[in-house]
């Protein structure tokens, strides 16, 4: 079906991109309605004509599971805790995390979960900081594992910029009221949720800057500055799929 649609025409009138963009404008050329995962992304079709209009119809997360993850009780801790998750790659910007939190020097105990090629790196990267008696590498963990550590932690940490078309873990961590520090402005404007933190530009000591602050504000807020419950809402499957049913009947309806 790819394959047919790609010998399509591209619809006349669109300015279209090269390479990729050239070949999604293909595959919508027929299509009655396009979306995608974030405004950002969608924004980015439509400027590359792709489609003229693109929906935004985010990818939601399990309300089952955000709701039995959610109702577990937090443990007890004596400074704020920082966890990171995600494939251990460049492009996720693991190592600029490592040396953001050796530059930082905020007092918090910091868990990143997941592996990678750059596993060995980070792993060596903490040793040289010195960073070992707060820094901790847990590995890969299961879905509802993952879950379950960004519930209990006081802010997720999102490092990459530019890469992601949704950036999924921080609305996970938002339906579970966890904050998160954010690196990619886009991923944070679509989120839009509060509390948040995001560093200023793309600089390992912009990124430290931000840590220090988070930190700083969740040290006095005692385990208490939460994203609330109502704003979590939004960003469940069942939502997500209600909105994306509106879609189609309004399709139909035209």
């Amino acid at each position: 079906a790819a394959r047919a649609a790609a010998a399509r025409p591209a619809s006349g009138g669109r300015r279209l991109g090269g390479g990729a963009w050239r070949y999604l404008s293909e595959l919508t050329a027929g299509a009655a309605l396009v979306t995608a995962p974030s405004g950002h992304f969608a924004a980015e079709l439509e400027r590359h004509g792709v489609a003229d209009e693109v929906a935004v119809t985010r990818g939601g997360v399990d309300d089952e599971l955000i709701a039995t993850v959610r109702s577990a009780p937090r443990t007890e801790r004596d400074r704020p805790r920082l966890v990171w998750l995600g494939r251990m790659s460049g492009e996720k910007r693991v190592l600029e995390f490592i040396d953001a939190l050796g530059q930082a020097a905020a007092n918090a105990d910091v868990t990143l979960h997941g592996a990678g090629l750059l596993l060995g790196k980070v792993e060596r990267r903490i040793a040289e900081l010195g960073l070992g008696d707060r820094v901790r590498v847990a590995g890969p963990v299961p879905y509802e594992q993952a879950l379950a550590a960004m519930r209990d932690a006081d802010a997720l940490v999102q490092t990459s910029i530019g890469f992601e078309t949704q950036g999924l873990t921080p609305y996970e961590a938002a339906a579970l009221g966890t904050p998160t520090v954010f690196c990619d402005p886009n991923i944070a404007g679509d989120l839009a949720v509060t509390p948040s933190w995001l560093a200023a530009d793309a600089s390992v000591s912009a990124l430290a800057a931000v840590l220090r602050d988070a930190v700083e504000e969740l040290s006095g807020q005692a385990g208490e500055l939460r994203v609330g419950a109502a704003a979590g809402e939004r960003l469940l499957q069942s939502t997500q799929t209600a909105a994306m049913i509106a879609l189609y009947e309004r399709v139909l309806a035209s």
